[in-house]
């Protein structure tokens, strides 16, 4: 997946090395991941949701 900023540094400030930019784009990557919500294994604060929602 490109991340449209990067791509722009890279073509505008070419003496940035490849490896900078391509590990610049693995953290982005890493951050912006689906997050998978209400499985309880990954969620842990499912049940705070879970009370909000009898609310509502």
């Amino acid at each position: 997946m490109a991340i449209p900023l990067l791509e722009q540094l890279r073509k505008k400030v070419p003496f940035v090395p490849d490896r900078i930019i391509d590990t610049l784009r693995e953290k982005a990557e890493h951050h912006v991941d689906v997050i998978d919500c209400g499985e309880g294994q990954v969620d842990s604060n499912r049940w705070v949701w879970d009370i909000l929602g009898f609310l509502f």
